[in-house]
């Protein structure tokens, strides 16, 4: 997702807080298995929580193995899916949080997670469900919503896609990715004073997010609405998220090309798209690149689809 989920990766997600508290259920020991697995299962939480993932992941491993019931080993598959979440190790991060939503559905710990990686492996109506289930309690509802909104975008359920946006402009914002993410929204229904305002506010509030900036410019980049694009802002924009993000995110590296793009300078665009291409390990993010890529060397820039009408 260009604007939020791809965003979504690091800024405003937060580690298992209800996990961290979580006791498993006390139980009679059972024939064969180590009476130990509460110490177990809150060593991987902590390791979790200090951000020790590869420790996070030995701990569940070793807890897993001591066939807990289905709701703990739900939390561990959380968590030890969390940890390679935060590692990008996309496949394994999907297959566990995929297994603790099937082992029981009743735990909404990392659905936005989930949900997240589903959007990545094009299983939107997946995506929709995840970030639905997530919804209730949430403490950032506006940026759940954004999310939801870019996965009904890619169903073609406009009307949904809408009102989900609209829920966005009510939300209360938390950071500053959350302006640069409302500002979005406000373009996506027409309301573009709005917009400029929340993306003023998201810089001010943090100048160096690099993930505030890449919504930022490619917004500038790509609006449908030309008095909504300024492809020179966009360029200074992008070129810091790529500066601060060490030029190892492709997707900003692609915001970037765009930028030049819109400025018309379409050598440096394709000379930046072949470098974000180079950089993209998932095959479907891949494609979208190399459809910009062909754009690009036609001498024409992207634009988003305006599917809000």
């Amino acid at each position: 997702m260009k604007y939020g989920i791809s965003s979504v990766v690091v800024a405003a997600l937060v580690l298992l807080s209800p996990i961290a508290s979580a006791t498993p259920p006390a139980q009679p020991p059972r024939v064969g298995i180590d009476t130990t697995f509460g110490d177990r299962f809150h060593e991987a939480v902590s390791a979790l929580r200090l951000k020790h993932y590869q420790d996070a992941i030995a701990k569940a491993n070793v807890a897993l193995a001591m066939q807990p019931d289905d709701t703990n080993a739900a939390l561990l598959f959380i968590v030890r899916g969390t940890a390679y979440f935060w590692l990008k190790e996309e496949a394994g991060a999907w297959a566990d949080l995929k297994a603790a939503s099937q082992r029981d559905p009743k735990i909404k710990n990392a659905r936005d997670k989930l949900g997240w990686l589903n959007y990545r492996r094009g299983n939107y109506q997946d995506a929709v469900a995840d970030f639905t289930a997530f919804l209730p309690g949430a403490k950032d509802p506006g940026y759940i919503y954004y999310q939801r909104a870019e996965a009904y975008k890619k169903l073609g359920q406009s009307e949904l896609v809408r009102r989900d946006f609209l829920r966005v402009t009510q939300a209360p914002v938390l950071q500053a990715m959350g302006y640069a993410e409302r500002g979005v929204a406000f373009g996506e229904v027409g309301d573009y004073r709005s917009a400029e305002r929340d993306f003023a506010k998201a810089k001010r509030m943090d100048s160096s997010d690099a993930h505030t900036l890449n919504t930022v410019a490619w917004f500038h980049s790509t609006a449908p609405l030309a008095a909504s694009r300024n492809g020179r802002a966009a360029v200074q924009d992008a070129t810091k998220a790529c500066r601060y993000s060490k030029w190892k995110n492709p997707d900003f590296i692609d915001t970037l090309a765009a930028a030049y793009a819109e400025t018309a300078n379409f050598g440096d665009a394709v000379a930046y798209e072949k470098q974000a291409i180079a950089l993209e390990t998932n095959l479907k993010e891949r494609k979208g690149l190399q459809e910009h890529l062909a754009l690009f060397e036609k001498g024409r820039p992207v634009r988003e689809d305006p599917t809000i009408k």
